[in-house]
């Protein structure tokens, strides 16, 4: 690098090897380590970031400050499978959905495209037609086929009836969630 904001050369094949992240063998002598090549990148943009993305989401949307698995957000639309920034953009690009559904009267917890409310029936329901009317203009589909209202058993009858229509699946005998159980 020269003294200016960038390179003055580009070298096509060093920057193959440095998007590629593949491993180069480091003769240690004796023995071999493999090192990354382009994960001081990767290391760099998320400790750069990172401060920034936590003071925008804040605690509004929790993969602002924490990993995926492999650092990977796994969506059908947004960012490349894989880019060290997807889980920051995701985060930041969110927020005003989830803070048009605060209107709701919900309690609502948020891990990237994982979204989570508690409350009321009715301001379940009114929470899940907002998110389901205005997701689209912020980029979220809502999946009902993988999404489970957990009620206590005095509220199914009624949860049921509210929510008929909706392909939402109704429980009260609980269920888990990202590993962990809810409900009884």
């Amino acid at each position: 690098m020269n003294g200016s904001a960038g390179p003055s050369v580009l070298d096509a094949l060093g920057l193959a090897a440095l998007t590629a992240n593949c491993l180069v063998a480091l003769d240690k002598c004796p023995g071999v380590h493999p090192i990354g090549v382009g994960e001081i990148v990767r290391i760099i943009s998320k400790v750069v970031l990172k401060s920034g993305v936590l003071e925008a989401a804040g605690t509004l949307q929790l993969c602002g400050g924490h990993e995926a698995d492999g650092d990977t957000l796994f969506s059908q639309e947004g960012t490349t499978q894989g880019d060290p920034l997807a889980m920051a953009m995701y985060a930041i690009t969110t927020v005003p959905l989830i803070e048009k559904l605060q209107s709701t009267n919900t309690k609502q917890v948020w891990h990237a495209d994982d979204a989570r409310a508690g409350g009321t029936l009715l301001n379940l329901k009114a929470w899940w037609t907002m998110l389901s009317s205005s997701g689209p203009s912020y980029g979220y589909f809502v999946n009902p086929g993988k999404t489970w209202l957990i009620v206590k058993p005095q509220h199914e009858r009624d949860a049921k009836e509210l929510f008929s229509g909706t392909g939402i699946g109704i429980t009260s005998e609980g269920k888990r969630h990202l590993g962990a159980a809810l409900g009884s």
